[in-house]
């Protein structure tokens, strides 16, 4: 069992910090504007995590620039430019300054603009592309030969291992909240086929 640390983060103080502490790798959902700019946020909106509001396909990204993070750990210690939305950009030059592996979870189809921005900047041989929606993991596969990872959040099952088996440099993730479920054979039948796995939900040691 390896366990990798990594981040999940949406700011770029918590960016810079997951390289500061060396961790393996810096994950982040992205969104794009209605001009076209990908940015980084959990939701497809930005109320929860900011001082505004709105769904950020239906703002410019001059307009999404107007607001600031304000929820998190220690959000009061950085100042307001520091607290801005991030682009895709300003995460993947700390990723690579850092020598983070960029984890990215995508929830709309903009796959193709993502893959051509880890292209751009050299990173994406030591991605991760991951999503729950299979269609944008079979799409991110015939596109690219980065690590692509299903999020199955509602199963146990094997759904989906062969087909990933297929697409090589692939792996999926299983929602066991009690450990004590998990088939003692789970680990020789993926690595038969040469699949990643990881745990979800299982927050108790």
């Amino acid at each position: 069992i390896i366990i990798l640390r990594h981040f999940r983060c949406i700011s770029i103080p918590a960016f810079r910090l997951s390289g500061v502490y060396k961790f393996w790798g810096c994950e982040t959902d992205l969104w794009e504007t209605s001009d076209g700019v990908i940015v980084c946020m959990h939701d497809s909106t930005i109320d929860r995590m900011t001082d505004g509001s709105g769904t950020i396909s239906d703002m410019t990204y001059s307009q999404l620039q107007q607001y600031h993070i304000d929820t998190g750990n220690h959000v009061s210690d950085y100042s307001q430019d520091e607290l801005v939305i991030p682009t895709i950009d300003d995460y993947l030059t700390i990723c690579r300054y850092y020598g983070l592996v960029p984890f990215i979870e995508l929830k709309t189809d903009i796959v193709e603009d993502v893959i051509q921005k880890l292209k751009d900047y050299g990173l994406e041989d030591v991605s991760v592309i991951s999503s729950s929606y299979w269609n944008l993991i079979t799409k991110a596969r015939g596109l690219s030969n980065a690590f692509v990872h299903w999020i199955n959040t509602s199963s146990t099952s094997m759904t989906h291992v062969t087909e990933l088996s297929a697409m090589k440099n692939a792996g999926r993730s299983f929602n066991y909240q009690d450990m004590t479920l998990v088939p003692s054979n789970l680990n020789s039948q993926l690595n038969n086929l040469n699949v990643s796995y990881c745990f979800r939900a299982a927050d108790t040691l």
